[in-house]
C-alpha cells in the first residue's frame, strides 16, 4: 500500500515525489473477453503502455524508501527555511511599527528644528548686537568728528586772528623803520649824523 508522505502545511512547496503520490498502480490489467483475440492483443498493447511494469514497480517501493529516509531530511531543511522565514517576518514592520516611527521621526525633526531655530536666534542676537555696537561706535566717530571740525574752525579763526594781530605788527614796524632809515640831505648836522 502506498502511503502519501505527512506534510505539516500545504504550501511548504518542497518538491514531492511523484511516485509517493502516485496511487493509482495498475497492478493488473482488465481481461478482455476471450472470443476476441485479436482486440485483446490491441488493448493489451495500449494497456501495457499506461501501466508500470514490475521492475518499474519495484525501482519505485526503492525509491519510496530512500524518499522517506531523504524526506526527513527534506524536512529538517524545510524546518530551517521556515525558521528563517519566520526570522525575516519578525523583522518586517508592521503598522503600529511605522507609526511608531514616523512619531520617532517627528519627534527627531522637531528636535532638530528646535536646535537649528536655537542657534540662529543666537547668531541673530550676535549679528544684533554686532550691529549695535557698530552703530554706537560710528554714531561716536561721528560725535568726535563734529568736535573735530569745530575744533578745526576755531583754530581757524585763531589763526585769521593771529595773521591780523601779525600783519598789523609787521605795518607799525615797517612804518617806524622807515623813519628810522630817512635821509635828509642839506642840513649842516646832516654831515655829522653820516
Amino acid at each position: 500500500m502506498n502511503k502519501r508522505a505527512y506534510s505539516s502545511t500545504a504550501s511548504e512547496g518542497a518538491p514531492t515525489d511523484i511516485s509517493l503520490l502516485d496511487t493509482s498502480l495498475q497492478d493488473s490489467p482488465k481481461a478482455p473477453k476471450q472470443n476476441k483475440k485479436r482486440n485483446k492483443k490491441k488493448k493489451t498493447d495500449d494497456d501495457t503502455s499506461g501501466q508500470k511494469s514490475m521492475t518499474e514497480f519495484v525501482i519505485n517501493k526503492q525509491n519510496e524508501t530512500k524518499s522517506s529516509t531523504s524526506s526527513n531530511s527534506e524536512t529538517s531543511c524545510i524546518t530551517k527555511r521556515l525558521d528563517e522565514i519566520n526570522s525575516k517576518l519578525s523583522n518586517v514592520l508592521t503598522k503600529s511599527d511605522t507609526d511608531i516611527i514616523k512619531n520617532i521621526i517627528k519627534e527627531t525633526l522637531e528636535e532638530i528644528k528646535e536646535k537649528l531655530l536655537a542657534s540662529v536666534i543666537k547668531q541673530l542676537e550676535i549679528i544684533e548686537s554686532n550691529m549695535f555696537d557698530q552703530q554706537k561706535e560710528i554714531s561716536t566717530l561721528k560725535e568726535q568728528l563734529n568736535s573735530k571740525e569745530k575744533e578745526i574752525d576755531a583754530i581757524k579763526q585763531n589763526n585769521q586772528s593771529t595773521i591780523q594781530t601779525f600783519e598789523a605788527s609787521i605795518n607799525d614796524l615797517e612804518q617806524y623803520g622807515r623813519r628810522n632809515s630817512v635821509r635828509i640831505s642839506g642840513l649842516s648836522c646832516d654831515a655829522e649824523n653820516q
